[in-house]
């Protein structure tokens, strides 16, 4: 999504998690809020004070997040998304929906989503901040290691299956540990 217009409509609390989420992404925003957002200054984000128009579809975003707080608002946005096939997101009304944000973890690049397929958000919520303690806060430089280290057991060991073994001890032991394992210890992995 990074530098990828996309709208989000609404104010008030969904909305407010919505943008933050979105931000994350570098997604290029256009907020259409008729109040609230009062102290936004961001550059990936554009604020127009007014409802969402039908006209304003035309530009075709990648995708727009609805989050209206009246349903039939809501319900009007679903529609024309989906008589223009732009991906549409319904905050907290499954059935207008075309698509669902999942629950995520983000470490740096690396991205792991979580969904009920829109049968339960906050079961997605709960989970995700179960299984958030499980990835390495290190993620991404773990992540880094372990594609310079995979080159590097590709240049020194012929056989792809010992390459392969001693590739996943080595990133076992660098999750499990939240550290860059040492030469001497990969060595030991031969």
């Amino acid at each position: 999504m990074k530098g990828k217009r996309v709208f989000l409509a609404g104010c008030g609390k969904f909305a407010e998690e919505k943008l933050e989420k979105l931000l994350t992404f570098e997604a290029e925003i256009v907020l259409f809020a008729e109040a609230g957002f009062d102290d936004l200054c961001h550059p990936q984000v554009s604020l127009v004070r007014r409802k969402l128009q039908d006209s304003y579809l035309d530009s075709l975003p990648l995708f727009v997040v609805a989050a209206e707080q009246e349903r039939e608002e809501n319900r009007r946005i679903s529609e024309s998304c989906r008589q223009r096939n732009i991906p549409v997101n319904v905050v907290d009304d499954p059935e207008l929906c075309s698509f669902y944000f999942p629950a995520l973890i983000r470490r740096g690049e690396a991205c792991i989503s979580i969904s009920s397929g829109g049968k339960s958000p906050v079961a997605s919520a709960l989970l995700r901040q179960r299984l958030e303690q499980a990835v390495p806060q290190n993620l991404e430089e773990i992540l880094d290691w372990s594609a310079a280290l995979r080159l590097t057991l590709k240049e020194r060991i012929a056989d792809p299956q010992q390459r392969k073994i001693i590739l996943r001890n080595a990133v076992a032991l660098a999750m499990a540990e939240d550290r860059i394992p040492t030469l001497d210890e990969i060595e030991k992995m031969a």
